[in-house]
This record gives C-alpha cells, structure tokens and sequence, in this order.
C-alpha cells in the first residue's frame, strides 16, 4: 500500500525539522532579550506555536525562509513581552515588576541598604 502525505503530515514534518535546526540559536537569542528567565519558555512556546499555526494555515511552502520567519515570530514576541512588562510597571509599581517589599531582597540590595558605622578620621576608631 502506497504511503500518501497529506498536507498536514508535511507542515508536521516541516515543523520537526526546522524546530530541531534551530532551536538552540532561537532560545539563545530570546534568552539574551528576556529580563526574566522565568518568561524564557513561554516565549518559546508562543513563537513555535504561531510557526506551527501559520504553516498549518498556509502550507508548508508558504515561507522561503523558514528559520528567518521563526525569527521575525520570536522578534515580534518579544515585543509583546517588553511592552507588556512597561504596563505593569505603571499599573503595578510594587511586586514582581515594580521590585515592592514581596519580593525577598537580593544580596546587591542587601549590602547597599546596609548601615555601617563611619570610621573616624584617623581611619581607626578611637
């Protein structure tokens, strides 16, 4: 019995490949324009999903540049990302973006908000 691919079937097996290809280069170029590490893979996931949504819709012959499109994807994400955390930092000036007293202090923080007691002018204490 011959094997036929649908359409559907090639778009996954276009996805595959391009996924495995580049992969690695996407998540150090999201990596590398995310403050939050924690956001890393929910960009990652929304911009293979919009790939995969968009060759699905499209065809798998739709771009002449596969990897230049994942890339314009994950641009345009990030966008979304940097924009949206401006918003909170106006509308939430306290907490995860606004840096407020729920969050445990960093070690930085720590050592510039500690008071230590001036020496005299000799250098010594006396």
């Amino acid at each position: 019995m011959p094997s036929t691919t649908t359409a559907a079937d090639a778009c996954v097996e276009l996805f595959n490949r391009v996924y495995d290809e580049i992969f690695d280069e996407i998540r150090k170029f999201v990596a590398q324009k995310c403050a939050d590490t924690e956001d890393i893979s929910d960009i990652l996931q929304e911009t293979y999903l919009e790939y995969y949504r968009l060759i699905l819709r499209k065809g798998s012959g739709y771009a002449q540049n596969n990897r230049a499109l994942v890339f314009k994807i994950a641009r345009r994400k990030l966008h979304q990302y940097h924009s949206l955390r401006d918003k909170m930092k106006i509308l939430m000036p306290f907490g995860r973006y606004g840096g407020g007293d729920d969050e445990e202090p960093s070690e930085a923080h720590a050592l510039r908000t500690t008071r230590y007691p001036r020496r005299s002018q000799s250098g010594y204490g006396s």
